[in-house]
């Protein structure tokens, strides 16, 4: 038994605090009274030696009255692999393929970004044909991709070549087999990428909403998001929450006009400049922009800006003499009114059109 377990005459009672890690899911059994259960479970180790050593068995305890686990027997056997399979790797299923003869497991925790790698897999039981193998990468973020497979052969399998991406460091590469004994068999395989790093905070964070004191109805307000030095290359996402009585209970989800990317070799980070344009409303005042850096599908930091006040444009009216006073060679005032809802200094230029004739302007009084 593990560390941890103490044994009494009649059951076994302790807590497990022993990490999961480690441990693979067999499978789970049906939900009726007798259940025979049979899973074949793939040693994929490195280190020869280190076979399994506990069975963990758990149960989904609905309620106090439910605590109990009754099993009549649990069975563990060693199956012996045949070492004159054509495999480069004995034990450990998954290689790259290196040449003719060599297949190198190594290889598959030490990957390139942006690398199309071919996988080789040595088969662990007997199956007839490619579609009772179902092969499939998923990341550390949950995201699962389907394989296909490239070449059959009754010994092993290559997949289609993969194109490695950051977010693929510590993705599983596994591949299911409903083998000719009704056995069902899993093997997997850890991948990693050279020169691969944790995530890395920005070192300078920016939100410019630009330089004006106000926003106006019915034009666009255009701001900037900038982050720099992080790593791996970041995703900006903007959003505007909407006040209503003071209180935020609404938010829309803005998408980037424009980007600009720069990669800095020497450290090994991303600096980003996102351009965002906002058609401007009144529902927008007393409202915050939040924007929010993501990296390997993260949350890193999220900042905030106060909108600026909304304003409504001015309203300008043009004042016309009446149609008598428009004679030949008389002189007639024309007046430019903004005042009603002006809320900054104006100027105003005027001149006249008329058909046939070039455009003048008009000497303000």
């Amino acid at each position: 038994m593990p560390a941890g377990l103490t044994e009494s005459p009649l059951d076994c009672i302790a807590s497990f605090n022993h990490s999961l890690i480690e441990f693979h899911l067999c499978g789970v059994t049906g939900n009726f009274g007798n259940s025979n259960f049979s899973y074949k479970v793939t040693c994929a180790t490195r280190d020869y030696s280190k076979l399994p050593r506990f069975v963990l068995l758990r149960k989904f305890v609905a309620n106090a009255a439910d605590k109990y686990m009754n099993f009549v027997m649990v069975e563990l056997e060693e199956d012996e692999q045949d070492e004159a399979q054509e495999s480069g790797c004995f034990r450990e299923y998954f290689c790259k393929p290196e040449g003719r003869q060599r297949c190198s497991v190594e290889q598959l925790s030490d990957l390139t970004q942006n690398d199309k790698v071919m996988v080789k897999e040595s088969l662990p039981c007997h199956s007839d044909k490619p579609d009772s193998v179902n092969c499939s990468i998923r990341t550390r973020s949950g995201d699962v991709t389907a394989l296909s497979i490239k070449t059959y052969r009754p010994s092993f399998l290559i997949l289609n070549d993969i194109t490695m991406t950051w977010d693929m460091h510590g993705a599983s590469l596994q591949c299911r087999h409903s083998c000719t004994d009704e056995v069902l068999a899993v093997t997997s395989q850890t991948l990693g990428l050279r020169g691969w790093k944790s995530i890395k905070i920005p070192s300078s964070i920016q939100l410019n909403l630009g330089f004006t004191k106000y926003w106006v109805v019915n034009s666009t307000a255009v701001f900037t998001f900038i982050t720099q030095g992080s790593f791996p290359m970041p995703v900006h996402k903007c959003s505007v929450a909407l006040s209503v009585s003071n209180s935020f209970n609404s938010a829309e989800e803005l998408k980037a006009k424009s980007e600009k990317l720069i990669t800095r070799s020497s450290n090994a980070s991303f600096d980003l400049v996102s351009y965002f344009s906002v058609p401007v409303s009144l529902s927008y005042q007393n409202g915050t922009v939040y924007c929010s850096i993501e990296c390997n599908s993260q949350t890193i930091t999220t900042v905030s800006a106060e909108i600026p006040e909304i304003k409504k444009p001015c309203i300008t009216r043009f004042l016309l003499p009446p149609d008598s006073s428009w004679t030949d060679g008389a002189t007639v005032n024309l007046t430019a009114d903004s005042y009603q809802g002006n809320w900054v200094t104006t100027s105003h230029s005027c001149f006249l059109q008329s058909e046939g004739v070039p455009n003048s302007t008009l000497r303000i009084v």
